[in-house]
């Protein structure tokens, strides 16, 4: 699983118990990318799928218009941030 989190405006990518074969880098490489260029708080990743934390609906449509990031459904938390279940569009 791969953590992005965002503090004091600096990226941190935390990589925990990845024990899945990952086929292809260029997915790790979207997934960094798609994060670091938004202002997404918190992501959570596995494979070719995972939950984004983002504040606000800007934010949501930033990420719908990025081809290569399909969201599969939204839900607003108890912290009042909408979690996004995303998956890779390939």
């Amino acid at each position: 699983m791969m953590n992005i989190h965002k503090k004091n405006n600096a990226n941190i990518v935390e990589t925990k118990n990845i024990k899945q074969k990952i086929t292809s880098i260029d997915n790790i490489n979207t997934w960094i990318e798609c994060v670091i260029e938004s202002d997404i708080k918190e992501a959570y990743i596995t494979m070719n799928e995972g939950e984004i934390l983002v504040d606000n609906f800007d934010e949501i449509n930033k990420l719908s218009s990025n081809k290569l990031i399909r969201i599969n459904d939204i839900n607003l938390n108890s912290d009042n941030r909408y979690k996004l279940g995303v998956s890779l569009d390939e």
